[in-house]
């Protein structure tokens, strides 16, 4: 495949997950035909997270997706302040409040320490917390949530997520869907492989929680790959015709 592409990649347990060897395969691979890949960093970690990642050969990314989608950065970690402004619109001052407000009293769920842009992400014991009956009162105050790992709970503006915000990054890039290749592990990515309906394409990786396999059992353009992490990364944009073997 000689067209560009963008390859919007999750990081944990996806992209930085596998041994260095695997890795430098990946990174080397991938690098070698930036000229023909946009790369997009898809992730629930903080820029100031991801930014303190040590990892050999790590690509730096054309844009980062943070925060499980509600924060957009340019490769030079500034905001991409188009899409960031239409995120913000959607949280307005006093959202994080009214959120907690609506939460309080819930048992077994602990609000993460670290700054959040336009949402509000908690951890939370799975024996305690009764995850459906937060996700009620919470959809229905008019607000989006996504459940992940079994431990975290991220309360987002409405119709936010890496999926959305990926859709607004293309339209920015006028790329058509079409183009976009994802990559996943988690529930969090849920909305990435959504994208399939607009003709875009998913790799799910063989070490993939069931949650997502569940939530997705019905997308299209799906390649499930063998591989874990970086080696199901690699499988996939072999099997996609972006990379060789």
């Amino acid at each position: 495949m000689s067209e560009k592409i963008v390859l919007a990649s999750d990081l944990d347990g996806t992209w930085i997950r596998g041994s260095g060897e695997a890795k430098k395969k990946l990174y080397s691979a991938v690098e070698a035909n930036r000229d023909r890949i946009t790369l997009v960093y898809a992730t629930g970690r903080t820029l100031e997270s991801v930014s303190k990642l040590d990892i050999p050969l790590l690509p730096v990314p054309d844009y980062y997706i943070c925060e499980v989608g509600t924060a957009i950065y340019n490769s030079d970690k500034t905001p991409l302040k188009s899409i960031q402004s239409w995120i913000s619109e959607k949280w307005p001052e006093g959202t994080q409040a009214k959120v907690q407000q609506l939460l309080e009293g819930i048992p077994g769920l602990t609000s993460q320490d670290e700054v959040q842009t336009s949402r509000m992400s908690f951890d939370y014991k799975k024996d305690v917390f009764p995850a459906g009956k937060a996700a009620e009162i919470v959809t229905a105050a008019g607000f989006d949530v996504i459940d992940s790992h079994d431990r975290y709970f991220d309360v987002l503006p409405l119709g936010v997520s890496k999926g959305p915000v990926l859709l607004q990054l293309l339209k920015h890039l006028n790329t058509d869907p079409s183009k976009l290749i994802i990559a996943g592990d988690s529930g969090n990515d849920t909305s990435m492989f959504m994208l399939g309906e607009f003709g875009s394409h998913g790799i799910l990786v063989g070490n993939a929680h069931s949650d997502l396999k569940e939530a997705i059992k019905d997308c299209k353009n799906v390649v499930a790959a063998k591989g874990e992490g970086t080696v199901g990364v690699y499988e996939g944009l072999v099997r996609l015709g972006v990379l060789s073997e």
